[in-house]
C-alpha cells in the first residue's frame, strides 16, 4: 500500500483557512502588592533619617550646651541701659526682676529671657514712653528707652508733681531740674483723656507765647486751666505780678497786646491786679486789691501768687 495515499490531505480534513487577522487575547489582571507604590518613599524617608540623625543629635547636644554653659549667662551688672536721664538704673533692674539676690548671685541665662515680657515691664515705669529689649551676645542685654517729656508742674493734694503732654502724672526725679509753670485745674480730673484735653489749651498757649515771653522778660509763673474756655496766666516781672485772662484762642496777639500795654500801666502809677485781654477792641485792667483780700495759690515752681478776680 502506498503511504502517501493513506494520509489525508488538509483540504480533506475540512479545516478552515487561517483568518488574515489574529484576535488580541484579553489581558490578564495582575493584583499589585499592597504598599508597592509606597516603597520608594519609604526608602527615601529611611535615607533621610540615616543621613539626618547625626545632625539631629548634634543640634540636641548643642541645645544642651547652650542652656548649661556659663558663656551665655548675663550678670545684672552687665545690663546696658540707653536713653535714661530721669530714670535710675536701680528702677530698671527692679522692674526686670534682676535686683533679687538669687539673680545677682547666679546671673540670668540670656537665651531664656522673654524680650517681650522685659519690654512690657520697663514700659510699665511711668517715666517710660517706649522701650525695647535687645540681646547682645554672648552675655549682655540692652534696654533702649525713650523717656516722657514733662511740660509743667501740677499740685495734687498739696504735693508737687510733673505732667507730660499726654496727661501722665510723673514723680519729680531726685536729680532733675525743671523750669515750668504750675498748672491748676487738673487735680480734679481723674481721666487721662480729660487731662490731655485741658493740657492741649496750655500747650497751644505756650507754643504761641514762649518766644515773646522770653524776650519781654515776663515769666509765666502759673496757668489756670479750670475753665476750658478761658486760660488764665499769672505773669511775673521782678516784683510785679499780673493775672491775665487770655480766653481760648489768639494767644500770640493777646500776649503781644499785654506786653505793649504794661509799660503804660506801670508808668501811670496804677498797680494792675488783673487784665482781661479777651475783648477785640479794649483791655480791661482791674487794680490790685490789698494783700489781705487776695487768695494766693501756693506751689513750687516759679514765684508769684494768683489773685482771684472776676472775669469781665
Amino acid at each position: 500500500m502506498d503511504i502517501l495515499h493513506e494520509v489525508p490531505l488538509p483540504e480533506q480534513l475540512g479545516l478552515e483557512e487561517e483568518p488574515p487577522y489574529r484576535r488580541r487575547q484579553k489581558a490578564v489582571a495582575v493584583r499589585r502588592r499592597r504598599f508597592a507604590l509606597a516603597g520608594p518613599w519609604i526608602k527615601f524617608a529611611l535615607a533621610l533619617i540615616c543621613l539626618g540623625l547625626p545632625s539631629v543629635i548634634g543640634f540636641y547636644r548643642l541645645a544642651i550646651y547652650v542652656h548649661q554653659t556659663r558663656l551665655f549667662v548675663m550678670d545684672p551688672d552687665q545690663l546696658e541701659v540707653k536713653g535714661n536721664h530721669n530714670i535710675s538704673r536701680v528702677e530698671i533692674l527692679s522692674a526686670l526682676g534682676m535686683d533679687r539676690p538669687l539673680v545677682k548671685r547666679n546671673g540670668v541665662q540670656l537665651f531664656r529671657l522673654d524680650l517681650d515680657t522685659l519690654r512690657s515691664r520697663v514700659k510699665a515705669i511711668p517715666w517710660v514712653e517706649s522701650a525695647a529689649a535687645v540681646r547682645a551676645f554672648p552675655d549682655r542685654l540692652q534696654i533702649r528707652l525713650v523717656e516722657r517729656q514733662p511740660v509743667g508742674f501740677v499740685n495734687l493734694g498739696g504735693q508737687i508733681k510733673l505732667i507730660d503732654r499726654e496727661g501722665v502724672i510723673l514723680e519729680p526725679p531726685k536729680k532733675g531740674r525743671f523750669d515750668f509753670p504750675v498748672l491748676w485745674g487738673l487735680d480734679s480730673l481723674s481721666s487721662l483723656a480729660d487731662r490731655k484735653s485741658h493740657l492741649s489749651l496750655y500747650l497751644d498757649f505756650n507754643r504761641q507765647t514762649a518766644d515773646e515771653a522770653a524776650k519781654s522778660g515776663w515769666i509765666i509763673s502759673e496757668v489756670d486751666l479750670t475753665d476750658s474756655q478761658n486760660l488764665k496766666a499769672l505773669l511775673v516781672q521782678g516784683s510785679y505780678t499780673v493775672l491775665a485772662y487770655f480766653g481760648q484762642r489768639n494767644f500770640s496777639g493777646r500776649f503781644h497786646r499785654f506786653v505793649a500795654l504794661m509799660p503804660q500801666v506801670i508808668a501811670s502809677g496804677t498797680r494792675a491786679g488783673s487784665m482781661d485781654l479777651r475783648y477785640p477792641d479794649q483791655v480791661v485792667v482791674n487794680p490790685a486789691v490789698s494783700s489781705t483780700s487776695q487768695h494766693g495759690k501756693s506751689g513750687k515752681g516759679r514765684t508769684g501768687a494768683a489773685a482771684d478776680t472776676p472775669a469781665h
